[in-house]
């Protein structure tokens, strides 16, 4: 039998998660760290809450991500990670793909490229298996092809950009924004090749 403090406890994380949850849709993401960083608290304090601890994580991680903090977006992700893989619970297993997405953006935005770009693929071979999940796979293959194109390394950016190209117009259709992006791309893409051709 729970006691009354423990129950009291468990209800003031549920709802701090609930208040950040609504302070994350409202745009408010100062106010949803502080409360997801209250729930995470209570939450590491108790004895079987692995899940909500991981599910917690993930969320606060991918907060920070929005608003730029992406050094702690990395370090709360890859720690949902480590707690991920360690579960056989499959609801917990389902968050590895956005996780993982979010650990590559992370990397990405603070130019670590050669991490980025292995957290991309294992993003990739993840959703590789779900064909409902076309967007995901082209995003990866678009953020690939636009290191690869900063580096200069021209041939495997336009292969990632090729490869994005037939995703998005798979998902999207062919007259879709995101597709027009990649055909831009791999025409700058295209023209520095010519121009090392010379």
């Amino acid at each position: 039998i729970t006691s009354n403090k423990n129950g009291t406890t468990e209800e003031i994380a549920e709802l701090s998660f609930e208040m950040a949850e609504a302070h994350e849709a409202n745009q408010n993401y100062q106010a949803a760290i502080s409360k997801f960083e209250e729930a995470l608290v209570i939450w590491r304090d108790g004895e079987n809450d692995s899940q909500r601890i991981t599910t917690t994580l993930r969320k606060l991680g991918l907060v920070h991500l929005k608003i730029g903090d992406d050094e702690d977006a990395i370090e709360c992700l890859q720690e949902a990670l480590e707690r991920i893989e360690d579960t056989d619970i499959s609801d917990t297993k389902k968050l590895e793909p956005s996780t993982v997405a979010g650990i590559a953006k992370g990397y990405f935005n603070i130019g670590s490229f050669d991490s980025a770009v292995y957290f991309y693929e294992r993003h990739i071979d993840l959703l590789k298996s779900d064909t409902s999940m076309g967007e995901g796979v082209s995003d990866s293959l678009y953020a690939m092809g636009t290191i690869y194109a900063r580096l200069n390394n021209l041939d495997d950016a336009m292969n990632h950009f090729k490869e994005c190209l037939i995703a998005r117009k798979n998902t999207f259709g062919g007259s879709d924004d995101r597709v027009a992006r990649v055909l831009f791309n791999m025409g700058v893409v295209s023209e520095k090749q010519e121009d090392f051709d010379l």
